[in-house]
């Protein structure tokens, strides 16, 4: 295993509205600062839904932190969002997420790139 990779106390951070399955999160995603600028290197999510203190809100946070410590022990976050699940009929390549943890992977690789 690797050694998690300690994060500074100052960060980017990059905030998206993400729908998934009809409901809008609020996604924000860490990002390194190398001197004053704001890498685009993702190193941590966190995440929001409408019902707070629901079991679904619970386990989105535990699922984000989940996220950010496979980020921080050397994971990319294409290697993240390739590993969740798709939603596809028979025969098709590629599709859309099948949760929102798939969503949220996405965009942050969408994030890194733009």
């Amino acid at each position: 295993m690797s050694v998690r990779q300690l994060l500074p106390t100052r960060r980017g951070h990059t905030v998206l509205t993400i729908e998934f399955a009809g409901q809008k999160y609020h996604v924000g995603y860490g990002q390194e600062i190398v001197g004053k600028v704001v890498q685009p290197r993702v190193v941590e999510v966190f995440a929001d839904a409408k019902r707070t203190g629901s079991d679904s809100q619970a386990q989105l946070a535990d699922s984000c932190i989940a996220i950010s410590l496979l980020l921080q022990h050397g994971l990319t976050m294409k290697q993240i969002a390739e590993a969740f699940g798709e939603s596809r009929s028979e025969g098709m390549a590629s599709g859309p997420p099948s949760s929102i943890l798939g969503c949220i992977a996405r965009a942050g690789v969408a994030l890194e790139i733009a």
